[in-house]
């Protein structure tokens, strides 16, 4: 799969409709990324090429003879496979909408769709799929294995390290570069706040989330002023990741995000 862009895209296109996958085919190949392309005509194929894991993307219509699209998404999902799936229909509704939610595909476009989207999907992809540098930090090592297992099910493609205080944060953020600093408020010592601070004085401008577990936690004017991306809540979900991720580099967010 996916080895950062070096190479072509390698693309499922899955639909009973011939003239829809080579819709789908002719989109792709006049986009900006290269691709190579295969084709399933049921949801049998759909579902046993997805299972083996060779596909980055996949275009995967619902309404297919033997199993159907969201069936053979169901499956894939159950499998842990990393596909980014995008689900295809002529008719959209709230079941469906929450099915594909629920087994972790990337959009649902609504048939007839255009270049344009295409083209979005397939730059979203490459943006998310770039390797991106993330710090967790959390004094609690069971907080920081849970926040990472959330990561590692988010649709970006995120190498992780971990602080579990306020100086160690700064001596690390001192010494590497990340993309994304995941940072709780609550900390012993030196809190998420005041490292945060010597982060800034620092003129590190690495985007920053908060967490915090204090449901009645708001920000003031001052902590705003340190430019933090967003406050997420414990518990939170990959679901809730994936909207902070999109928002802070700036991609635009599915509708199965909603």
């Amino acid at each position: 799969m996916d080895d950062g862009g070096s190479s072509p895209l390698k693309v499922l296109v899955a639909d009973d409709a011939k003239l829809v996958r080579l819709l789908i085919i002719d989109l792709l190949q006049s986009g900006p990324s290269q691709v190579t392309v295969t084709e399933a005509t049921n949801g049998t194929d759909a579902c046993r090429h997805l299972l083996s894991g060779e596909f980055d993307i996949a275009f995967v219509d619902v309404g297919m003879p033997g199993i159907d699209g969201l069936a053979a998404l169901e499956l894939a999902h159950r499998m842990n496979s990393r596909t980014f799936v995008i689900i295809i229909s002529t008719e959209v509704d709230e079941t469906k909408l929450k099915t594909a939610r629920k087994f972790r595909a990337y959009e649902f476009l609504k048939k007839p769709f255009t270049a344009g989207q295409v083209t979005r999907l397939l730059e979203n992809y490459q943006r998310i799929r770039n390797k991106h540098r993330v710090l967790v930090v959390d004094d609690s090592a069971t907080v920081r294995r849970i926040v990472e297992k959330i990561l590692k099910r988010s649709f970006f493609k995120i190498d992780i390290e971990e602080a579990d205080d306020g100086q160690s944060t700064i001596d690390v953020c001192g010494d590497r570069n990340f993309d994304m600093v995941l940072l709780d408020v609550n900390m012993p010592g030196i809190s998420g706040i005041e490292a945060l601070r010597q982060i800034r004085k620092n003129n590190n401008p690495t985007k920053v989330i908060l967490m915090t577990a204090q449901k009645d936690f708001e920000l003031t004017d001052d902590v705003k002023d340190l430019e933090i991306e967003t406050v997420l809540y414990k518990p939170f979900s990959t679901i809730d990741i994936d909207k902070c991720l999109h928002e802070s580099f700036g991609i635009e967010q599915p509708r199965l995000s909603a």
